[in-house]
This record gives structure tokens, C-alpha cells and sequence, in this order.
């Protein structure tokens, strides 16, 4: 599969996600409306991986969302650790992804965490659920492109 479909696969996921959760369009014009959006923490879970689908990435940056970005992409790394099974799709969005290397430090990813408080655990766990569901959509897509493929 063409990496770049990944993208779009989690593009048109996340898309979605916020749809479903906030009821609004995954834009630029929106984003701050999903950061202040007060909800349970499930409405916290994709705000971990926008910064994954690169017109967004500058804006985190810009609005001094480099926490979220180091965690979701520490995250990211913990679950192909974690989770064999299925990890290779993990690695390959992170393979693509340009992650901003001007924030990357164990110091930063530190101060992160202590910025995001105690809910960064719960956060964090419930992300496991929120990106798994990503992938067990890919692996469903993947599965039907090959039997639609053998029965040619």
C-alpha cells in the first residue's frame, strides 16, 4: 500500500472523528474551537494526531501546541513497542510524517507531560483505543482491496 494512503486514511479518520465528537469540519478555522471545546477526554484524543497530516503541523507550532505533539508522537513510538501486531502502520506514518525537529528533547517531552498534568495518563491510554480504531479501519480497507483483488 502506497504510503500516502495512510495519510489519507487518517485524514479522512480524523475528519470524522471531529465531525462525530464536535460536531465541526477538521480546518485550520477550527482548530482553536477544538482545543477550547470542553468535553470528556475523549474529545482530547485527536488532538494528539492532527499534527500527523502535515497542514496542520505549523499551525501546532504556532499556537504553542508543541506539547501535544511530542506526546502524540511519543505515543505513537510506545505503541509499535508495545503492540507488535499492526505496529508496521505506526512506523510508516511516522516514517512520513515530518515531525519539527526544533522541538525534540527528552527535556521538552518532560516539561510536556508536567504541562498537560495528571490527565496525560488517561489521555494517553485512551489514545491507544482512538489510534488502534485507525488502524483496525486500514487493516479492514487492506483486507477488502485483496479480496476484491483474488476475485478478479
Amino acid at each position: 500500500m502506497d504510503k500516502m494512503l495512510y495519510l489519507d486514511y487518517l485524514r479522512q479518520y480524523l475528519s470524522s472523528y471531529v465531525k462525530r465528537m464536535f460536531d465541526m469540519e477538521l480546518s485550520l478555522e477550527n482548530l482553536d474551537k477544538i482545543f477550547e471545546f470542553k468535553g470528556t477526554e475523549r474529545h482530547q484524543y485527536p488532538l494528539y494526531f492532527i499534527w500527523m497530516l502535515p497542514e496542520y503541523t505549523d499551525w501546532y507550532i504556532q499556537h504553542d501546541k508543541q506539547p501535544y505533539i511530542l506526546l502524540g508522537d511519543n505515543f505513537a513510538k510506545h505503541m509499535k513497542d508495545l503492540f507488535p501486531y499492526n505496529s508496521f502502520v505506526l512506523t510508516d506514518l511516522l516514517k512520513i510524517v515530518q515531525f519539527p525537529e526544533q522541538i525534540r528533547s527528552e527535556q521538552k517531552l518532560l516539561q510536556a507531560k508536567l504541562s498537560l498534568g495528571s490527565k496525560v495518563v488517561h489521555i494517553l491510554e485512551g489514545s491507544q483505543k482512538f489510534l488502534w480504531s485507525f488502524i483496525y479501519k486500514l487493516e479492514a480497507v487492506k483486507n477488502e482491496i485483496g479480496a476484491t483483488l483474488a476475485n478478479s
